[in-house]
């Protein structure tokens, strides 16, 4: 099982895990699923620093996180709204307290490739779902233009090696959208869609640098985004909608 106080102290440091250049694009593209899909009851796997529930407004949002710290700062969010639920504790644990529950969405926003079995949460997802209900996926992408690069300069092996900032974050897997589906796919849901988001062209320490450095800015950054359309393999992070096939 995770170190998840560990993991939270090294996700902590701005280095490390809070600073991540593709985050408001992947938010954005998250919102836009659930913008698509129009769910009124939303459960959100794993919430973070920053909570979905503060950029959409309107629905029933569930929450079940491990870290306690990251709890109480989504409790702190919520200003005690009773459209929102948070659940203390691994999403394993809790299934009993959701399976009844009747999601029409479920969000596995960047999780899959950091458990240790992602078959395993893929099937526990399976039993909270109706055969209507939604399940998002998205993951950093094993063939971003960043890791393309870095195997092509030989920094890595291959783009598929686990990165020192992956250790130090225990993300155990790595995935493209090949990896992805066939996953996926092989644990009994249906897809629906799927796609990516934000060309990365370096790291994320290098391109804070060059925000810092005035070298870019926000236009730039904007502006990798929209270059999906002509690079989708590409992307920084990808994603899958899908449903419990029947």
């Amino acid at each position: 099982m995770r170190n998840i106080d560990n993991y939270t102290k090294m996700y902590m440091k701005s280095d490390v895990g809070g600073q991540q250049i593709a985050l408001p694009y992947r938010r954005k593209m998250v919102i836009e699923q659930v913008g698509k899909y129009q769910p009124t009851r939303i459960l959100e796997i794993g919430c973070g620093l920053e909570p979905l529930f503060e950029y959409v407004a309107g629905r029933e949002w569930w929450i079940v996180e491990p870290s306690q710290y990251f709890c109480e700062i989504a409790e702190e969010k919520s200003h005690g709204s009773s459209h929102i639920k948070i659940l203390q504790g691994f999403f394993e644990e809790r299934i009993h307290d959701l399976e009844k529950l009747n999601f029409d969405m479920v969000i596995c926003s960047s999780l899959l490739h950091e458990v240790e079995d992602p078959e395993l949460l893929l099937s526990d997802i399976r039993k909270i779902c109706t055969d209507k209900t939604i399940v998002h996926i998205n993951v950093p992408n094993a063939k971003s233009f960043h890791r393309v690069l870095a195997k092509s300069m030989g920094i890595i092996r291959n783009e598929y090696e686990v990165s020192q900032k992956n250790a130090v974050l225990q993300q155990n897997n790595v995935f493209d959208m090949e990896k992805l589906t066939e996953i996926v796919i092989g644990y009994h849901y249906d897809i629906l869609d799927k796609g990516s988001y934000f060309i990365k062209p370096f790291t994320d320490r290098q391109m804070f640098d060059m925000l810092e450095a005035h070298i870019i800015d926000e236009s730039v950054l904007d502006g990798l985004d929209e270059m999906i359309g002509e690079m989708p393999e590409m992307g920084a992070g990808i994603f899958i909608n899908c449903r419990k096939a029947r």
